[in-house]
């Protein structure tokens, strides 16, 4: 029998489904290096901001990037069968 596909809710409303999560990053440990910077900085159009608050993580889909105020171990919780 296939595996249901789970989903992962961002906050706001916005869900995504495993299949196409890349990965889940936390911005503060990982945005000290040159090249998360250069990737952040040049997302442009590719990019969802889904808090207006400080953001705690990005989350890498297969078509866009997902900057959320929830931490990662929260999102990794978050997949919803």
């Amino acid at each position: 029998m296939p595996e249901k596909m789970k989903r992962i809710h961002l906050g706001e409303g916005v869900f995504i489904s495993d299949t196409e999560t890349v990965g889940i990053f936390d911005i503060e440990k990982t945005s000290t290096r040159s090249d998360t910077k250069n990737y952040l900085r040049g997302l442009g159009r590719n990019a969802v901001t889904i808090t207006y608050d400080m953001p705690k993580s990005f989350l890498v889909t297969t078509d866009k990037t997902y900057i959320s105020k929830l931490a990662t171990a929260v999102l990794a919780r978050k997949f919803i069968p």
